[in-house]
């Protein structure tokens, strides 16, 4: 593949043009970003009950606390060592299935085939949650604040056959608190907009955001670029006889 002076020049103008529909349309994108995080590093960060109580009755804005959210209507479920802010149960039986597949030899017949295996199936779930948590002094419901992720907790066998158990309760279970981070807006003497991040605390929480918009304008631009590149090379692939 020959590349010619007319060509080459072409080229410089394909890639000034590109680079200038790359500022065009990322200058809003990554302004937009921009305000959001100028927001969120401005935010008013706070870490005890006086300080989170002040900032409510003083609508100060976009607030961070640092704190423990904790429910007041715990869940407590019989065979369960302590209580829980959520606690889904599974009933379970351990059935018998029988399936049938079809294999293919080398010269196309086909040949059908049965097996027979065990597994565990849900048969009847439970779900018990609390509706009420409390940070920093401050009432909360928990379902406008915070997601439950229930993980694995215990597993209870119940021998109903008279050499095997044949049925089990699975239980997924949440903690009664959580450590982490507050955010929202302090407006009107109420909390706005309020959500819990559970593990984070605010220095970390503002690193994050930090290293989010420097990555976002990278990755842009980085796409971008490619892009243009691409549209370079296929333009030389051509052969451009229209430019002799």
């Amino acid at each position: 593949m020959e590349v010619t002076k007319r060509e080459i020049l072409l080229s410089i103008t394909i890639l000034a043009v590109m680079i200038g529909i790359g500022v065009w349309i990322s200058s809003p994108i990554l302004s937009k970003a921009n305000n959001r995080y100028i927001e969120t590093a401005s935010s008013v960060v706070v870490s005890d009950a006086e300080k989170f109580g002040y900032i409510k009755r003083t609508d100060a804005g976009r607030f961070i606390a640092n704190g423990t959210l904790s429910v007041i209507d715990t869940i407590r479920i019989d065979g369960l060592p302590k209580p829980y802010s959520y606690v889904k149960k599974d009933k379970e039986e351990y059935r018998l299935h029988v399936e049938t597949y079809t294999t293919t030899d080398g010269k196309g017949h086909t040949t059908t085939h049965t097996r027979t295996y065990h597994s565990w199936d849900v048969v009847k779930t439970w779900k018990y949650k609390s509706e009420r948590g409390k940070f920093l002094g401050q009432e909360f419901k928990m379902d406008e604040v915070f997601r439950y992720h229930p993980r694995k907790d215990t597993v209870v066998k119940v021998k109903t056959g008279l050499f095997e158990n044949d049925t089990r309760y699975v239980y997924y279970t949440c903690p009664s608190s959580f450590n982490g981070i507050m955010i929202g807006e302090a407006q009107n003497k109420e909390y706005r907009e309020s959500r819990f991040i559970e593990g984070k605390n605010s220095d970390k929480y503002l690193e994050d955001a930090a290293r989010s918009l420097n990555a976002g304008t990278a990755a842009f631009w980085i796409g971008w670029i490619l892009l243009t590149g691409l549209l370079i090379v296929g333009f030389y692939y051509f052969e451009n006889k229209w430019l002799y």
